[in-house]
């Protein structure tokens, strides 16, 4: 028998007139669970034989990465080379409007959330029938600012993102990312453009049609004799694209899995500095210690007389415009060949109380600076900034004595000998059985240095990409 304090086990007498034999000492002879032994023999008395290395059971998902055992929250990335990471992003592509890409994926370790969602969800799965679908993975898009909440507290129609309630007053979530992903649910943040959406399990169980105004889902009766039970309400029973949980059970009811970071795809160019989502247009400045700032008034001062002096260079960033723009240029590249040239950057001068026009709505005859008509009644481009600064294309102010001229992007595309009266480019056979497409109409199809556009494209095919005010 063991005890406190014992350095070696009490003597037991085996027969008489046998020595007494040291042994192990135990918690109870009659049912030894704990045995003892001591240096004097330990290392001879005991062989390691196997060593079994082992872990603590886990009913959290499998994709956890370890976590302390005090501690209760975890907002852990998922790496973008993983199975996890392809899975998740394909579900969200999958349903997106191909406008969205994604920054980051971040895995949502909860462990109080997720017990309080497990022991909901075993109850729900001995009342529904075995094949019956009573948990999803669905999509909620909600303002950055609300995030940590929903991570801690899990959802609830004081944290959730900003759905219209057309289906009950509650926690709404989406089939589809991209009807998680509008401005209302899930807002740009207003510095970096991103939003936040995330991919949840929701124990969505028997449905009921959803209404405005509804604050519990109707009573669904699952068998006869058992009670009726309230679970979420949809926008259509036959075919559901939004869910919604309420706040009873809200919390229990829908676990905030993965949280998706992402953002606009953007086609606009790689200099335009961030707008607000809402904004249409913005007309930057532009640094003059930048290599954009140099290449643009390089262009500007190598074809100029050297009697001019940039007063400064602002960008002009049209979200509108150069869509239509790119629409344009989309068409035009793939009906002429590879190796056309059918966009240029070119000079229009214009006098200061027209910018304001040109840069929200593009270029038109209304707006246009004051050329001489010699090659078509249009909007004129020079190839040099001279043949677009002087008095008539770009008078001076009278009082602080700037001029002003863009350079522009403009699809000149085919061109056409341009003639006095002229209100369309001649036609271009592009190849034999083609229709002929009208183009830009020029002083020299040899050598050409003034292109003119005509009002029935001319907002569509020039854009006003630099404003350069100049003395």
């Amino acid at each position: 028998q063991g005890a406190p304090g014992l350095t070696h086990p009490r003597p037991w007498d085996l027969s008489e007139g046998t020595d007494d034999v040291y042994l192990s000492a135990v918690d109870n002879v009659e049912n030894p669970q704990i045995f003892v032994i001591f240096d004097v023999v330990a290392e001879v008395q005991a062989y390691p034989e196997y060593l079994i290395t082992f872990k603590e059971k886990s009913d959290t998902p499998a994709e956890w990465s370890r976590m302390r055992y005090d501690t209760a929250l975890a907002i852990e990335p998922v790496d973008n080379t993983t199975t996890e990471y392809q899975r998740v992003s394909q579900m969200f592509l999958a349903t997106s409007t191909g406008n969205n890409t994604i920054v980051k994926i971040e895995r949502i370790q909860s462990r109080y959330l997720w017990t309080q969602y497990q022991q909901r969800r075993q109850v729900l799965s001995a009342i529904f029938p075995p094949d019956m679908q009573f948990e999803r993975q669905l999509f909620h898009g909600v303002s950055g600012e609300k995030c940590e909440d929903i991570s801690i507290q899990g959802f609830n129609s004081h944290n959730a993102g900003n759905y219209e309630p057309n289906f009950g007053v509650g926690v709404y979530f989406t089939v589809n990312s991209s009807a998680s992903a509008h401005d209302r649910q899930a807002p740009a943040d207003s510095t970096t453009g991103e939003r936040h959406m995330y991919l949840a399990r929701v124990l969505t169980g028997g449905l009921s049609q959803g209404a405005p105004g509804l604050t519990h889902p109707r009573p669904w009766d699952l068998t006869e004799g058992t009670d009726d039970v309230y679970l979420s309400a949809v926008d259509n029973v036959e075919n559901p694209q939004i869910f919604v949980i309420f706040d009873v059970v809200a919390e229990v009811q829908a676990y905030p899995e993965y949280l998706i970071t992402f953002k606009e795809k953007s086609d606009t160019p790689a200099e335009w500095s961030r707008m607000r989502y809402d904004t249409a247009l913005a007309i930057e400045p532009v640094d003059n210690t930048t290599t954009e700032y140099q290449r643009v008034s390089q262009m500007f001062l190598a074809t100029s007389t050297g009697n001019n002096t940039i007063v400064k260079i602002e960008r002009i960033q049209s979200r509108y415009l150069w869509t239509q723009y790119q629409q344009r240029r989309q068409v035009l590249s793939a009906i002429f060949p590879p190796d056309m040239q059918f966009e240029r950057q070119l000079f229009h001068g214009v006098s200061g109380e027209k910018c304001e026009d040109i840069s929200i709505q593009g270029f038109n005859s209304h707006n246009a600076g004051n050329y001489e008509p010699n090659f078509g009644v249009g909007v004129y481009f020079t190839v040099n900034s001279p043949a677009s600064a002087h008095d008539r294309h770009a008078p001076a102010d009278s009082t602080t004595g700037e001029r002003h001229m863009y350079l522009a992007r403009v699809l000149t595309g085919g061109l056409s000998q341009g003639a006095p009266g002229l209100t369309h480019p001649r036609p271009w056979d592009l190849t034999e059985g083609t229709d002929d497409v009208y183009l830009s109409a020029v002083d020299n199809v040899e050598n050409p240095q003034i292109f003119v556009i005509f009002d029935v494209v001319a907002e569509v095919q020039a854009y006003p990409e630099y404003l350069i005010t100049f003395k």
